[in-house]
């Protein structure tokens, strides 16, 4: 005996449950390697750059305070020094300018003329930089109370025709001829003619 087929829609597909969803991994990558890059921006960002009177250059500090040399050297881009000061440039040419002195020469014929005196300064050029200097390249100026200051090539010392190894230095004595009024007395120094940077050393005299 055969029973009749009953048709399929009376006994309805019973549905299936949702299959969770795969997250993808790509955004956490992502948002993991910006966090990175941030943080090392942010750690970097804490370091200053400040000039360096001594170089002449831009030396990195982390809230290091500055030196007054740098403080001076900001003061319109022109670096002033003290008497006894040293100032070494980018090319490692250091140089000192001493205190100035009353000169007096012992002959009675190199005298100063009526109203003048004169003044004497040692200047000492060390050798910091890797290749060889030629102290004869320095270039010096004076001025006192605003007036040109002419040196007395008679007295003290010529610029000395003295090539520095690395790590040499050399000091030769400078005689110029100033006002009897006490004033500003200013040298000014380069260790060539061509040399970009003009360091000012001054005091009242």
């Amino acid at each position: 005996m055969s029973y009749p087929q009953q048709p399929a829609a009376m006994y309805p597909q019973q549905p299936q449950p949702p299959q969770p969803k795969k997250r993808k991994k790509w955004p956490w990558i992502v948002g993991g390697f910006v966090l990175i890059v941030f943080l090392f921006a942010a750690a970097n960002g804490q370091e200053t750059t400040t000039p360096s009177a001594e170089s002449g250059t831009e030396a990195k500090s982390a809230g290091k305070q500055k030196s007054p040399e740098a403080e001076q050297s900001n003061a319109g881009g022109v670096t002033r020094l003290e008497f006894g000061e040293t100032h070494t440039w980018s090319g490692g040419e250091a140089i000192t300018v001493s205190a100035p002195e009353e000169y007096t020469p012992s002959n009675q014929f190199l005298q100063a003329p009526e109203g003048k005196r004169f003044v004497a300064l040692d200047v000492t050029i060390a050798n910091k930089g890797d290749d060889e200097y030629n102290a004869m390249s320095t270039k010096l100026t004076a001025q006192h109370n605003g007036q040109v200051a002419q040196q007395n090539y008679a007295a003290g010392d010529t610029l000395p025709d003295v090539e520095l190894p690395p790590g040499g230095s050399t000091t030769f004595t400078s005689v110029y001829e100033i006002g009897e009024e006490a004033g500003k007395l200013q040298i000014s120094v380069q260790p060539n003619p061509f040399a970009a940077e003009t360091v000012y050393f001054s005091g009242q005299f």
